[in-house]
């Protein structure tokens, strides 16, 4: 069975060895992608990304009046600031304008560069704005929250992992953000055969390596994180047939 074949102007994996990538993939990121009831909130709070879905879905939920500010995080310490020497924050910031986001709803953190630092940076950010997060005395366009609340942004895949990074972190009483209630908005993103073929294969990486994240981070923070008996299964089973696509593709 040939790994790979000629798709539009881009090769893309045959549909066979799609159809089995796919089966192995859907369990996990059904576990991965958190997703809650929308509700008014003091801010939209997008992680770190090299990926435009998720100033998308902020500029959604921007519209929908779901919060009146959006918070982009992330610094340049990964690999897309050394590549395109450019904050993430900032990148994300310049192609919300691009959908006609206004400057004054936009806030941006630009130092972090990992989740914890996301979080804790842009908790300082969104203080020194003045958004208040000790929750009294507050309303959300004219509407009083039920709790004080962030919509949490993130890739589907990483969306589990980065929650559960600020639930841990909510423990931390320096933080003060003890009784903050988080809202998870997972950004509209899938996998495209079509796409290039390298991007493709990254992005199934990226995926198990949320895994190996989760099954790393849980024995030090998460320890009531449990991943579920298939979902260990495939994503074994994923790891070993994408090692052996980039044994015969790459």
């Amino acid at each position: 069975m040939r790994p790979i074949e000629k798709v539009g102007k881009n090769f893309a994996l045959s549909l066979p060895v799609m159809r089995r990538l796919l089966e192995l993939y859907r369990p996990i990121i059904k576990f991965l992608r958190k997703e809650d009831p929308l509700q008014p909130s003091e801010a939209i709070f997008v992680f770190g990304s090299d990926r435009t879905c998720v100033a998308k879905k902020a500029a959604e939920l921007l519209r929908r009046m779901a919060a009146p500010r959006v918070l982009f995080t992330g610094g340049t310490g990964g690999r897309f600031g050394r590549e395109i020497k450019l904050a993430e924050a900032e990148y994300l910031r310049r192609y919300a304008l691009s959908l006609h986001i206004p400057q004054a709803c936009i806030l941006t953190e630009t130092e972090s560069s990992n989740t914890e630092e996301n979080i804790r940076f842009g908790l300082k950010t969104l203080r020194e704005n003045g958004v208040d997060l000790s929750g009294q005395d507050r309303t959300v366009f004219g509407r009083k929250p039920t709790a004080l609340t962030l919509l949490l942004v993130s890739l589907p895949y990483q969306q589990l992992r980065q929650w559960a990074t600020f639930e841990w972190l909510k423990k931390d009483p320096s933080l003060g953000i003890a009784n903050l209630q988080l809202i998870n908005c997972p950004a509209n993103y899938s996998l495209k055969r079509n796409s290039d073929l390298k991007v493709f294969m990254e992005d199934v990486e990226r995926v198990l390596g949320e895994v190996e994240k989760i099954l790393q981070y849980r024995n030090q923070h998460f320890i009531w994180l449990a991943v579920p008996e298939n979902v260990l299964i495939a994503y074994h089973q994923l790891k070993e047939l994408v090692d052996r696509l980039k044994r015969k593709v790459f």
